[in-house]
């Protein structure tokens, strides 16, 4: 469990293309897959919405609290040399 109060995690919905809009201020439901976006919000340091380069399963973990689970690579962020197949 993530016990630092200005680190936020968001698991946003993954656009079908990588030139698509990203919607980061979204949210999918618990049990589907999206994109880590992080905010980070202390007194000499503010990121909000910055997307990562990872996919998550959305876990509901009770008392309202989202959490994540079973993180991959976001396909279109890794290198076509990297990503296997033909």
């Amino acid at each position: 469990m993530l016990q630092d109060e200005s680190l936020w995690l968001r698991i946003a919905p993954i656009p079908a293309a990588s030139n698509d809009f990203h919607d980061l201020q979204g949210r999918v439901a618990p049990g589907q897959r999206g994109r880590v976006t992080v905010h980070r919000f202390d007194p000499t340091f503010l990121i909000v919405n910055l997307p990562e380069r990872d996919t998550a399963e959305a876990r509901s973990i009770g008392d309202g609290e989202a959490g994540l689970a079973d993180t991959t690579p976001l396909e279109f962020a890794v290198p076509q040399d990297r990503q296997g197949g033909d």
